[in-house]
């Protein structure tokens, strides 16, 4: 819930034609994933805690964002332009090639949004497979305006949906 909108994002993984044993013993154990097995499909693993809901929802969403560093006396900050992997209103992942370590603040800007603020690190992963930076960014001194994330697909309800449109996704 978001301003007061509710809206969902469902992960599916296909595991097999059958539910683990457990599961028919107690339909309210969680599960994790632990890899994937010959035949593509994901294998599972009972979780040893309950899941938790995060405290604001995270949407995959590919948003545009300038990156800037903040280094007192440069004027000519390193800047970097990158789509978001992930959004929520405190805070976004993303890939940056900026060597930025954590700790560090950063300027956050959005033209899409009208969303500009500070940021800190509050993560790097670092994929070893692409040589890619993922950045974990936590927004300091405002949130996203996710209610305008939210409804940026959707037409006006007196609209008819027309083949092609597209209602909001957060996927």
């Amino acid at each position: 819930n978001q301003n007061g909108v509710t809206a969902y994002q469902i992960g599916v993984g296909f595991v097999g034609k059958e539910v683990p044993e457990s599961y028919k013993l107690d339909p309210a154990q969680n599960y994790r994933f632990s890899g994937v097995s010959a035949n593509g499909l994901w294998l599972i693993i009972e979780a040893k805690s309950q899941f938790k809901a995060r405290r604001n929802p995270r949407f995959w969403k590919a948003i545009e964002f300038t990156i800037s560093q903040m280094k007192r006396g440069r004027d000519d900050a390193a800047k970097s332009t990158a789509n978001s992997k992930d959004i929520s209103a405190t805070g976004i992942s993303i890939p940056c090639a900026l060597d930025i370590e954590v700790g560090e603040k950063v300027k956050i800007a959005c033209k899409t949004f009208d969303f500009y603020a500070i940021a800190e690190v509050r993560n790097r992963k670092q994929n070893p497979t692409s040589n890619e930076t993922t950045l974990h960014l936590e927004f300091v001194d405002q949130e996203f305006p996710m209610h305008k994330l939210l409804f940026e697909n959707v037409p006006n309800s007196s609209q008819k949906d027309e083949p092609g449109t597209e209602r909001f996704s957060p996927v």
